[in-house]
């Protein structure tokens, strides 16, 4: 290979033309590869763009957050009972809040994943 510059990788216009589409194929096939995740606010499937992504838009995110951060006093509060020991009823308490929230979220979930549907 005769290259006139030091940044040529390819012997000819030929072989670059090929090299290019490799190139393309390689791009289209890993894109076809991308990981399917499922939203953990709508449960509805989505390509995931990076390793740790959890949700299929920016909104469902802050939905989800801001859910968590509304139940966060009231289990913060059943935990601190409970360590302190000063409620009755101890860990039984904190699992009952915590069970409220997981329930309700599965409530909010399910009528996210239907608007999702119906519109």
């Amino acid at each position: 290979m005769n290259s006139p510059r030091r940044n040529q990788a390819c012997c000819s216009a030929e072989c670059r033309e090929a090299w290019e589409r490799s190139k393309r194929d390689r791009r289209k096939q890993a894109a076809a590869e991308k990981p399917k995740g499922t939203c953990l606010w709508c449960d509805g499937p989505f390509d995931k763009m990076r390793k740790a992504q959890d949700f299929c838009c920016p909104d469902h995110q802050q939905a989800f957050n801001n859910f968590w951060k509304g139940k966060g006093p009231a289990l913060a509060k059943a935990l601190h009972a409970w360590r302190v020991g000063k409620a009755p009823g101890g860990l039984t308490e904190v699992c009952r809040e915590f069970a409220a929230a997981r329930d309700e979220l599965k409530d909010k979930r399910a009528a996210a994943a239907k608007a999702k549907k119906g519109g």
